[in-house]
Parts: structure tokens; sequence; C-alpha cells
């Protein structure tokens, strides 16, 4: 009997995965899977009346309210995602178990991290419940996509290619704009919160972590980060 042909077991070693996980169109890949849980999640629970806040914005910067704008800008940004995915290997969808993985113990790590901080500045946390789970996955999604993605990273290369600005000077300049932006965003608009000095340092300071962490492990990584992070808070 003649034997039959193996086919080669493909190792995912750690250099290949850390590159293909910080490319832009395996990221927009990864993140898809949590556009749609939030998307489903957030019409399950509330008809999709509530909305995380920096969807809220950025909607509100494009004209769009709610109702059929809504759906065509949720549309438009889920094909956007797909298209961009579409440059990358079909494949890198098999990774987003480790990403699940890696991003839970940057969540872990940051809870403590970011708890030490809280302590420090006596920061209360909020109260949680289902709705906030939820929205703390949007909050993952799109204040990374608003913050992070154009806060730090067109941004960057607006500084450092358009501008001509040093590489380390519009890195620096680019995790302390969006953190700045990060943090005040909270406050400002008909449901913003109270000021606080002590809370916008916190989030000042959450803002630089996950930035540096989008700098460092990509857009993928840092959205489902700060997704965990958000749900972990919650529960």
């Amino acid at each position: 009997m003649g034997k039959g042909i193996r086919r080669p077991r493909v190792v995912l070693r750690l250099e290949d995965y850390s590159d293909a996980t910080r490319r832009f169109e395996v990221g927009a890949l990864l993140v898809i899977p949590l556009f749609a849980v939030y998307e489903v999640a957030l019409f399950s629970a509330t008809g999709g009346s509530v909305r995380n806040a920096a969807e809220v914005l950025l909607k509100r910067m494009l004209g769009i309210e709610y109702g059929l704008g809504l759906i065509l800008v949720n549309s438009a940004l889920l094909v956007t995602f797909l298209l961009v995915a579409l440059r990358g290997p079909r494949s890198a969808i098999a990774l987003l178990p480790f990403v699940l993985l890696e991003s839970a113990i940057y969540a872990l790590l940051l809870g403590p991290g970011l708890s030490l901080f809280r302590s420090f500045l006596c920061v209360v946390p909020p109260d949680r419940k289902l709705d906030a789970v939820i929205l703390g996955l949007g909050a993952g999604l799109y204040e990374e996509l608003l913050f992070r993605l154009v806060g730090v990273g067109a941004s960057f290369v607006l500084l450092h290619r358009g501008l001509k600005v040093d590489r380390v000077w519009a890195l620096v300049s680019s995790l302390l704009a969006s953190s700045i932006l990060f943090s005040a965003y909270h406050h400002v608009g008909d449901g913003g919160e109270p000021w606080s000095s002590s809370v916008f340092v916190f989030r000042f300071l959450a803002g630089l972590l996950l930035g540096w962490l989008f700098w460092l492990r990509g857009f993928g990584v840092a959205t489902w980060t700060h997704a965990l992070y958000d749900v972990f808070l919650a529960l």
C-alpha cells in the first residue's frame, strides 16, 4: 500500500505572528468579528438606541444621526474594513484566537496598572451594567479607530512624512495629542462627565498606554485589548 501524502505542518513563529498582526490590513480583518458582535448585541439589548460616545462623535462629525443614515454609515465602515482586509491574507483570521489571548493578557495587566493610577488619583470607578459591557465593546472599536488609528497613526504620518518632523518627535506629539483628546472628549457634549482633573489625568495615562500598545502591536491587538479591558472592568 502506498503511503498517503502528508501535508507540511504550518508552524506559526513568534516573529511571523508579531509582524503579521502589526499590519493594518490584518488588524482590520481581526476587528470585523468585534464589529459584528457589538452591533448584534447592541440591537438585541437596546434596539440600537444606545451608542458608544466615540461612535456618536464620529458620526456627528460626518453629519449622521440615527435611522437610515446610521445603518448606511455602519455598513460603509464594515465594507471599508472588508476591502482593507482583502489586501492581506484571508488566512490571517486564524490568528484571532492568538490575538484574543494576547489582548486578554494585556487587558488583565492594564487593569492593575491603571488601578494604581486610579487609587493614587482617587478616581472612583463607575457603576457598570449589562449595557456598559456592550458599550465597552464599542469603545474598544470606535475609540481605537478615532483616537489611535487616526489620532496616533494618521497624525504621525502627517507630521513625519508630510511635514518632515523628526520620527521620534512626531510619535511623541501624536501620542500626547491623541491622549489629551481621548481624555477630554469624555467631558464634552450633552452626555459628557462633569470635569475632574484626576479623572482627566487617569484617562490621559490610559490613552498613553493604549497609544503605545497600538504603536507596538497594531490596530487589531490594541482594539481587542481596549474592548476586553472594558468588559473585564464591567464584570
